[in-house]
């Protein structure tokens, strides 16, 4: 005797929330460059053309999913504390949201960001330097110098390591910078043990697993006092 197969439930119909959760979830596993409109659909169960369909081609899914990123950075309430400290938690909140994503921090920062997440930022970081006093031409300034120390670090902080997988060339590099830069590169040798793998261009490792929450929150307060000194000048 045969008995029929259980009909298996029908599929729910795929949304573009999905496809975007998807991509994020497999650029954060394996990188940028492993997101493929044929491997998210393998992982989707779906055929290439429904990615498409829902997120446009690969450029403007990954702007999608910077987007997503974007949306899960809390803005601080200006009602609540000065402008100065406005922005610094608005750059650890940035800091904070990408350093989640890390795989996708330089593409987020090398991505024009046109979405109403963005725009909201824009707009009540235009309206805390103007509340501050910063007007005309120097509110341009110092609204571009706020978002470009923020996301410029940011980017560079989490930028890829050198060769991935390949420790030769770390042990390499050490020896290069603590003993055959002593008579060319006199200030590396003299302060090694200082700088090593602290400092930008003096590190082996991305900020993915050596963090400079530190040296980040230093450069942000001398940001922001070098903005208060100028506006009160």
């Amino acid at each position: 005797m045969t008995t029929r197969k259980d009909k298996q439930p029908p599929r729910q119909a795929l949304s573009r929330e999905q496809v975007i959760d998807a991509a994020l979830e497999l650029i954060d596993r394996h990188g940028v460059e492993a997101l493929t409109m044929r491997r998210l659909a393998e992982v989707l169960e779906v055929y290439p053309a429904t990615i498409y369909w829902h997120a446009g081609n690969r450029a403007q899914l990954i702007a999608r999913v910077c987007q997503r990123v974007f949306e899960g950075i809390e803005l601080p309430d200006a009602d609540s504390v000065p402008w100065t400290e406005w922005i610094l938690q608005l750059a650890h909140r940035s800091r904070e949201r990408l350093g989640r994503h890390p795989n996708l921090a330089v593409d987020f920062t090398s991505t024009i960001q046109i979405s109403a997440s963005s725009l909201t930022m824009a707009d009540r970081l235009l309206a805390v330097l103007e509340d501050a006093g910063f007007t005309g031409e120097q509110l341009v300034m110092v609204y571009n110098t706020v978002l470009g120390g923020i996301f410029g670090w940011i980017a560079a902080e989490f930028a890829s390591e050198p060769v991935a997988g390949d420790s030769d060339w770390v042990s390499e590099y050490q020896h290069a910078l603590r003993e055959g830069g002593g008579a060319d590169l006199p200030a590396i040798h003299r302060n090694f043990f200082l700088v090593a793998n602290r400092a930008f261009m003096l590190r082996w490792s991305s900020g993915r697993s050596t963090p400079m929450e530190s040296s980040f929150d230093f450069a942000m307060r001398t940001m922001i006092a070098g903005l208060e000194r100028m506006r009160d000048a």
